[in-house]
């Protein structure tokens, strides 16, 4: 009578680490027959399993069984090969990228780099930041279509069969529009006198100067000044004064303009 021997693996697609046990399946074995399992065929134990935690990426593991029956004709037999497939473990990375934008612009290329495995999906969250909504994109850089919020990405990897991982995240700050505002104040004075208390209201984004002009006011000169109030200098013609405010990362914008007349 021949002998055979069939081997099976709890799981041969694994994370490396992993636990795997390997169970042996033998016809016309005798009473007791021995075993030798091996591995890339190296000798490893002689149980009738065999369960290890250090296979690697395409090992091959095979039992050797040899039949104690009286009447088996080929006492020794090999088993099938197993080719186990080991996965790294998942190294999620980090995203660069997030820089301040404008109110409707995208977000920019955004790019994962250092991580092991395979993208699964990106990710995005607006605040309070505490639950992620996925984007389907398997990619290393992702760009955003236009943003209204501040906004956190990141991508989720993973390796074979190890556990996924979320990448670090980048903030993309969502810089609201320019909005200039409105000046007002003095309305006239005379010669040699300056004109006080002018005061721009209305505007979103932060003061960069003020500036002037005098007829035709078609051009205008810039005044050092940061606040959202001015008091001019002595003036002897007529003069438009006007505040340049400009929000983060959007395009400065020009106030409305006031006339002092002298």
């Amino acid at each position: 009578m021949p002998a055979s021997v069939s081997i099976s693996a709890s799981s041969s697609n694994i994370c490396v680490g992993t636990n795997v046990t390997f169970t042996a399946t033998v016809t016309n074995g005798g009473t007791t027959p021995t075993y030798q399992w091996k591995v890339n065929g190296v000798n490893a134990v002689t149980t009738s399993t065999f369960a290890s935690t250090t296979l690697n990426n395409n090992d091959v593991v095979t039992c050797v069984v040899v039949s104690n029956s009286p009447c088996v004709t080929v006492p020794s037999v090999t088993s099938n090969a197993i080719t186990m497939t080991v996965a790294p473990l998942t190294v999620a990375g980090s995203v660069t990228g997030g820089a301040n934008i404008c109110s409707g612009s995208n977000s920019g290329l955004l790019t994962l780099a250092g991580y092991t495995g395979s993208i699964v999906r990106w990710e995005s969250a607006v605040s309070p930041f505490s639950t992620f909504n996925p984007i389907a994109n398997t990619t290393a850089t992702y760009t955003s279509g236009a943003l209204t919020q501040t906004t956190q990405f990141r991508a989720v990897v993973q390796s074979g069969s190890c556990a996924s991982a979320n990448s670090t995240t980048t903030t993309v700050t969502v810089d609201p529009t320019t909005v200039a505002g409105t000046i007002s104040g003095t309305n006239a004075v005379c010669s040699g006198l300056p004109a006080g208390n002018l005061t721009l209201s209305g505007n979103t984004g932060s003061v960069v100067r003020w500036e002037s002009a005098v007829a035709p006011f078609s051009t205008f000169n810039p005044i050092v000044n940061t606040t959202a109030t001015y008091t001019s200098g002595a003036l002897t013609q007529t003069t438009q004064f006007r505040a340049v405010v400009q929000s983060g990362s959007c395009a400065s914008a020009n106030s409305t303009t006031t006339t002092v007349t002298v």
